[in-house]
Formats: C-alpha cells, structure tokens, sequence
C-alpha cells in the first residue's frame, strides 16, 4: 500500500490538512515494516503509535471545531468515538491472534479516506464560510 496525499483530499485548513499527509505517511511506513515481515512485537509498537497518532488528531480536530462554533460537531465527535472504539477492538483482536495487522491497516486506511471525503470536507466548507463572513 502507497497513499498519496492529493489537493483532492485538502479539507483547506493547513493544520488539518499537514496532520493528515503526516498520517499518510505513518501508515505507509506501517505497511513498508509490515511488508518488511517485522516480529509481532514491532508491529503493536507501531500500530499503537498509530493509534496514538489518531487519538491526538481526533482531539486537535475537535479542538478547532469547538473553537469555530461548529454546526454538526456531535455526528463528527461521534464519528471519531466509533474509530477509536474500532481500533481498540481491532487491537485486542490482533493481541490475540484473530486478526493480523493488515486488517487494521485496511480499516484504518478506508474509514479515514471515507472520513476525510465526507465528515472533513463538511468542517473545511463551514470553516470556508466562517472566513468569507469575517
């Protein structure tokens, strides 16, 4: 797996935008290691820094919302709650041999593409519209 980051996926706030080519790139170094046949051990390392990693992202996010007087804050809390929840199960499930890393690379890669097309382009035009008005 190779994400590219592209203007398409920009939600146009910088910090949003740099944190999410930052978490393109940590799952691609993910995937590499992974690929690489790296022991169990280093791969929970790495999956829990990308854990991490989303759980800083969720809250700078939410931050900014807040901070915004954003509109529809709950469903994307609410969102981001489900994508914790998600990986925390799929973590436990990985530390006992029921799923392998792969599948939480590939849920972690799908749901935040589908994230950041609909729930984030959604903050990034409220934000639009809060700048043209100020």
């Amino acid at each position: 797996m190779n994400l590219q980051w592209t203007n398409g996926l920009s939600v146009n706030d910088p910090r949003i935008d740099k944190e999410h080519q930052l978490y393109f790139e940590l799952l691609n170094h993910i995937c590499v290691e992974s690929e690489k046949g790296v022991s169990k051990e280093k791969l929970t390392r790495l999956l829990n820094e990308l854990t991490l990693f989303i759980r800083f992202h969720f809250m700078a996010e939410e931050n900014v919302m807040l901070d915004a007087g954003y509109n529809d804050y709950d469903n994307h809390h609410a969102a981001h709650t489900y994508c914790m929840e998600s990986l925390k199960t799929k973590m436990f499930d990985f530390r006992d041999d029921k799923i392998n890393g792969e599948a939480i690379l590939d849920f972690a890669t799908e749901w935040f593409l589908m994230h950041i097309s609909s729930h984030d382009k959604k903050l990034g035009s409220y934000m639009a519209l809060q700048s043209a008005s100020a």
